[in-house]
């Protein structure tokens, strides 16, 4: 019974998600989640208080799930991870660091749901503009800001103000996740931006 109860948990939990990026958080009711997954709208209850707790569950796992990658692949989770896995790496090295980490926005499907999700959802929820911000925006920005300031400080890159470089650095990339369906869209443009952004602004360490 207990196996049964967490497979209609995990089922209600992956129906939601694939609603909820469709139609947006508002537009989907505990009705919609219910019949989609095949339940009596009273049973999904017995696994969630609301709509709500199944929306934060979502990104939640969403989050986790996205950090669990980034530490496997050996790169920065958030901006209080170490740095130093940058250190010293040719631009072959740093070219499959990268893509290894954007590949993601790609590829994982949950993470395409759930930027969906957002951009629907921000224009009915501030929180979820706030969040859609800070999971493809600003966290980004902050780790690369780091990254940066760790190679000037070893003469990768040459000195100026990381949180710019940071900023020029992610700017097209943010574009290329918003704008392209797959990785292999990007890929040669993802090669030839940090090419030249190294060029501009790195040094001979890196070439």
């Amino acid at each position: 019974m207990q196996e049964i109860k967490i497979k209609t948990k995990d089922r209600i939990l992956s129906v939601a998600m694939q609603l909820f990026s469709v139609k947006g958080y508002h537009a989907v009711s505990i009705r919609d989640i219910a019949g989609a997954v095949g339940i009596k709208e009273s049973s999904i209850y017995n696994h969630f208080k609301g709509k709500q707790e199944i929306f934060d569950t979502i990104i939640q796992q969403s989050i986790d799930e996205m950090a669990a990658y980034f530490v496997g692949i050996q790169v920065p989770a958030n901006k209080e991870d170490n740095v130093s896995m940058y250190d010293g790496l040719k631009f072959d090295a740093l070219y499959e660091k990268i893509s290894n980490t954007f590949r993601y926005y790609f590829e994982n499907e949950n993470i395409r749901m759930l930027k969906n999700i957002l951009l629907i959802s921000q224009f009915d929820n501030p929180s979820c503009r706030s969040l859609y911000k800070r999971v493809f925006y600003d966290e980004p920005v902050a780790i690369q800001t780091r990254v940066f300031q760790r190679m000037m400080d070893i003469h990768m890159f040459r000195f100026a103000d990381a949180g710019q470089l940071a900023v020029e650095f992610y700017g097209p990339v943010f574009a290329m996740i918003h704008l392209y369906d797959t990785f292999e869209d990007v890929e040669a443009l993802l090669r030839s931006h940090l090419r030249l952004f190294i060029q501009c602004f790195g040094t001979e360490e890196l070439l």
